[in-house]
């Protein structure tokens, strides 16, 4: 679902054009806020280093604000997706 999402044109030009900027964000703290978190995701995903990224901070805000998809209990995703939307 994330790299659909990441994928997707107005989600990536969108987090690569800066309109969404941690830095610049109304929230008090980065992880209560997952489109700051998506932020991250994208520009590391499109910042041509080749390594490996592991989005465990999008993971751990997304189980904070949609507490009924938290844990390690086996989720789809359909559920996945309509909790980040």
């Amino acid at each position: 679902v994330l790299q659909c999402l990441v994928q997707n044109p107005f989600v990536r030009n969108y987090f690569l054009g800066d309109l969404h900027h941690p830095g610049l964000c109304r929230t008090s703290n980065i992880y209560n806020c997952l489109a700051c978190q998506m932020d991250t995701v994208v520009h590391q995903m499109f910042s041509g280093d080749t390594k490996p990224i592991s989005p465990h901070k999008f993971l751990y805000t997304m189980w904070n604000q949609a507490r009924q998809i938290s844990g390690y209990r086996q989720h789809d995703a359909h559920e996945c997706l309509t909790s980040v939307l």
